[in-house]
């Protein structure tokens, strides 16, 4: 009878050993979690600016003297995920300046991200640059 009391002594005050546990793991493994959410959301929208900057060159490459719409499409392939200034697309040439001689046509594009997770732990602070760049080989129909 002794024993048995005991042991169930011992075993009431483990319980009180698994809550300060699970208050020392929890907040750690929630900033992993939301840490690998941000961690998905930057590279959703490097995907995006990938295929922005992509689609950019594409019409580019039929139309390379016609920066607004090159912008224009790089903007119109991020919205609704990352927003892009047009300042921050460079459209280039070589040789320069675009036209029908050129042979190739570069599309770059960088765009700001937030972070809203992982920001106080980063030492840069809550934005990430995102930059890319495509290039495309310029075709010109004439017909």
């Amino acid at each position: 009878m002794l024993l048995k009391l005991g042991i169930r002594k011992r075993l009431g005050g483990e319980k009180g050993q698994s809550l300060v546990e699970l208050a020392f793991a929890l907040p750690l493994l929630a900033i992993i979690l939301l840490g690998a959410i941000d961690f998905g959301r930057v590279f959703y929208a490097y995907i995006t600016i990938i295929n922005a900057s992509r689609e950019g060159a594409r019409y580019g490459s039929s139309n390379p003297t016609d920066t607004t719409g090159i912008k224009d499409q790089v903007i119109a392939e991020a919205t609704g995920t990352v927003t892009i200034d047009p300042n921050r697309i460079t459209v280039t040439c070589d040789p320069s300046p675009c036209g029908e001689d050129s042979d190739s046509i570069t599309v770059r594009v960088e765009a700001d991200f937030d972070i809203i997770v992982a920001a106080p732990f980063l030492p840069w602070g809550n934005t990430i640059l995102l930059r890319t760049h495509t290039t495309m080989p310029v075709f010109i129909f004439t017909g």
